[in-house]
Formats: C-alpha cells, sequence, structure tokens
C-alpha cells in the first residue's frame, strides 16, 4: 500500500499525521502517537537519516537565543546573535539589507525560484546559507560567487532540474553542500567546478 505522504515525509502509524523525515528521532514527538520517535535505538539507521534528510542546521536554536548582534535585519525575519532567520516568511527574492556580517542565513520554506550572482549582496563573513524548500527552480552560473567564505549550503526539498556549468564556483570554502530531493535530471560536467574542499555531498538516490 503506498504512503499517504509526500515524499520527505514519514507516515505517522496509527494516526494520517505526516511528518517531516528530518525530524524523526530527534527526541520530540511530532506524531500524535508519538510514532516518529519508536525504535530509534538503532545508531546506523540514525545516521543514515541524518545524511538523507539532513535536519535544518539551527534544530537548537529556540534553546540557544541570543541577542542580536547585527545592526539590521530584513523586514519579518529575526536575529540571535550574527544569524538571520527569515524562513516561511512569503519571501520572494533575497533580502537585500542583511548585514555584511551574518554568519547564517535561513530562507527555508520560501517562494524565491531563481538564483543568481546578483540577487545577494556581498556578504563576506558568511558561513551557513539554508535554501532548504524555498520553490527554486533554477541557479545560475556563479550564484553564490557573493558569499566567498560559505561553508555550509542546504539546496534540499527545491525544484532543481539542472545544475549548468560554474553554478558553484567561487565556494573554495564550502565543505558541505546539500541536493537531496530535487528532480535533478542534468548536471553539466563543470558544475561542481572549485568546489576544492567539498567533503560532503548529499545529493539524490
Amino acid at each position: 500500500m503506498p504512503s499517504p505522504c509526500l515524499r520527505g515525509y514519514f507516515a505517522c502509524n496509527t494516526t494520517d499525521m505526516c511528518v517531516e523525515q528530518r525530524y524523526n528521532c530527534d527526541k520530540v514527538p511530532d506524531c500524535d502517537d508519538g510514532s516518529d520517535e519508536w525504535s530509534c535505538d538503532d545508531e546506523f539507521k540514525k545516521q543514515l537519516w541524518n545524511s538523507l534528510w539532513r535536519k535544518r542546521a539551527d534544530e537548537d536554536r529556540e534553546k540557544r537565543t541570543r541577542n542580536c548582534e547585527l545592526p539590521t535585519k530584513p523586514e519579518k525575519c529575526w536575529c540571535s546573535a550574527k544569524s538571520v532567520f527569515c524562513e516561511n516568511t512569503a519571501l520572494r527574492q533575497i533580502p537585500k539589507n542583511v548585514a555584511h556580517d551574518v554568519k547564517e542565513i535561513d530562507l527555508s520554506a520560501n517562494k524565491l525560484h531563481n538564483i543568481s550572482a546578483d540577487d545577494f549582496p556581498l556578504l563576506e563573513k558568511l558561513e551557513v546559507l539554508i535554501l532548504t524548500g524555498s520553490n527554486i527552480k533554477k541557479l545560475s552560473p556563479f550564484a553564490f560567487r557573493n558569499a566567498p567564505v560559505l561553508r555550509n549550503l542546504y539546496l534540499s526539498a527545491n525544484l532543481i532540474e539542472h545544475l549548468h556549468n560554474n553554478t558553484f564556483d567561487g565556494l573554495y570554502f564550502l565543505d558541505l553542500l546539500i541536493l537531496s530531493h530535487n528532480p535533478l535530471s542534468t548536471i553539466d560536467i563543470g558544475a561542481f567546478q572549485g568546489l576544492d574542499r567539498i567533503e560532503e555531498l548529499c545529493g539524490n538516490d
């Protein structure tokens, strides 16, 4: 019998609830019956799910909220230390008034569609960029060149079909790239050019 949930979601055992797979075994019951926390003593399984369905990089931010250390933040977003969180705020473009010394930006669950280099202001200290589930269809060549020290880039659960040559060129410090759960069908031979330090690349099965 096929699962009643969309791909990327966990079907709760005794209810009709669907919970994002990344929240399985995080010690917080999300299903009404708590079934997303059943059988979580299998360490191999947990490592597998964590690699395929990468938990959000800021999953504990509610527990570590600190005063904002940035001079400005985009409207509808909030700030903790040098991180800016704009998830699920119906954004249709990258905010331009992000402080230049921001270290982490979460833009997940928005409607960004196309990403090009000119969409970002110069962010010379940005290390983590989260674009999970933001309806992104196209990444232009050199799309992230204005974030030259980026280390972690989350692009899972978008609508990306084609990776063009030089898409990630300029990200010489990137060591983690998450591309899982995109309908990728074409990857140009030079799409990953410049990723000299990459340590983990998570794509589709």
